[in-house]
């Protein structure tokens, strides 16, 4: 019967709360990642040795120092009693791939850093492979390698050598750099950044804009602001990643009006109404917003300060921002990671596919979608041009080591006692009570004859 039963991978394991009553409770366990029992139950153990090695963490991520270029980190965990030679294979969708062959000691884990420079855009698997390994769930992992292809970036200036410095500089970009007088809406492009210009009409695909002048499709200035305090930033938005804003300065920079809570439009002080949609603060306040971002029609990052007003294209961070915004725009982003199971994604009335391809069941609710997914691997959360991929890893050091049983040698024998203790005597239990009483016969015995001098 145990054979038969299923391994979830889903959730904490805990002892399930049972009814009060005068019921006998036994509870059939190896011991391995569950909480401790009730002392009234009788434990009986399952524990067995087994040979296991698994991946234990993976991540597909940009390196901070070069946005463009991305790693994956694998960690891996012999849980064996014994040594172990393991087989480490990254492939993704282009053939080829990535092979290396690692021994590791009994219960030694080890990480490793991979370049996946010779990678192309979409899905990365991570497979270890042992002999006589018992738990299969823990050797394969999912990560997502966003876009490694040329981008065509239109950037719309009047002269701003920090950005195109920085722009030249990116290995993936097609730059074209256009006077706003020559600006052509029919010119087709997969970013477009404006510098102090807006076009009369919004254009045709996602855009970054620092400073635009007032126009029907964003909302208006309200004032401009001398040296405006940074009051805050969201580092967990994929435009900042990595990047800190602490030394931040700002000269001036443009009080906007915020789009209205709830809806797609946008109302100034004195009642006017743009066609910006709802939009999220990423640096700034609601009353000073210094960096916007929205996602409807077309996903936009406006920036209310010119560069050379601040200190920001002196940064670090800057150019790491320009990436993570390029990236956010093109939505090409890593993988959400997650365990098996109950799987929530910030994205409503969306669809869910599989790596195949194939529709998996969802749930909606009122801001995102649910979905279950009981196995490892990537999934792909859609609506609209909007898309969310999820790498679903079991990825856990707890559940690789199936020999870190919590039931200690003397808990599995007092269960097995336990166990015992109702039965009917058989021969063998009697036998060890009759040698008891042949013993100490023959211990009198001797004592006797000692005394009356018969053996001295």
């Amino acid at each position: 019967m145990l054979a038969g039963l299923t391994v979830s991978l889903g959730g904490e394991p805990e002892f399930p709360d049972l009814p009060e009553g005068e019921s006998e409770v036994f509870f059939i366990s190896d011991g391995v990642q569950v909480d401790d029992a009730p002392p009234e139950a009788t434990l009986i153990s399952v524990f067995e040795p087994a040979h296991n090695v698994g991946i234990t963490a993976f991540q597909v991520e940009a390196l901070p120092s070069e946005p463009t270029r991305y790693q994956a980190f694998v960690q891996v965990k012999n849980a064996s009693s014994v040594a172990k030679q393991i087989t480490l294979r990254l492939s993704g969708s282009n053939e080829g791939g990535i092979r290396d062959t690692l021994t590791l000691q009994a219960g030694e884990t080890r990480g490793r850093s991979i370049d996946l420079g010779s990678f192309e855009r979409g899905p990365v698997r991570a497979v270890v492979t042992a002999d006589s390994d018992a738990f299969s769930a823990d050797d394969y992992a999912y990560g997502f390698l966003p876009i490694r292809t040329q981008t065509r970036v239109l950037l719309l200036t009047r002269g701003n050598v920090y950005l195109e410095n920085v722009l030249a500089g990116e290995p993936r970009l097609s730059l074209d750099v256009v006077h706003p007088d020559q600006y052509d809406p029919q010119t087709s492009a997969d970013v477009y950044i404006f510098d102090r210009f807006a076009p009369p009409e919004p254009p045709d695909g996602p855009a970054l804009l620092f400073l635009p002048p007032d126009v029907e499709w964003l909302s208006r200035t309200l004032a401009i602001v001398e040296a405006p305090e940074v009051s805050g930033w969201n580092p967990a938005h994929p435009v900042l990643r990595f990047v800190a804003l602490e030394d931040l300065r700002i000269d001036r920079a443009a009080r906007i009006a915020m789009p209205a809570q709830g809806g797609s439009t946008a109302t100034s002080s004195d009642g006017e109404v743009g066609r910006e949609p709802a939009a999220e603060v990423v640096v700034g306040n609601r009353s000073l917003p210094l960096v916007l971002v929205s996602e409807q029609p077309e996903r936009m990052v406006r920036v209310s300060f010119a560069l050379e007003d601040s200190n920001f294209p002196l940064h670090p961070g800057f150019p790491i921002f320009l990436s993570n915004t390029l990236g956010w725009l093109m939505d090409e982003q890593v993988a959400l990671v997650r365990a098996p199971g109950r799987i929530e994604v910030p994205l409503a009335m969306a669809t869910v596919t599989d790596l195949e391809g194939s529709d998996v069941v969802a749930w909606q609710l009122s801001d995102r979608t649910v979905f279950t997914a009981d196995q490892p691997g990537l999934y792909t959360v859609t609506r609209g041009d909007r898309r969310l991929r999820v790498a679903v890893n079991l990825a856990s050091v707890a559940r690789t080591s199936v020999n870190d049983s919590r039931l200690a040698s003397d808990e599995i024998a007092a269960a097995a006692s336990t166990v015992l203790v109702n039965a009917e005597p058989g021969p063998r239990e009697e036998l060890w009570i009759f040698l008891l009483l042949l013993a100490l016969l023959l211990v009198i015995a001797e004592w006797v004859t000692y005394h009356r001098r018969l053996t001295v």
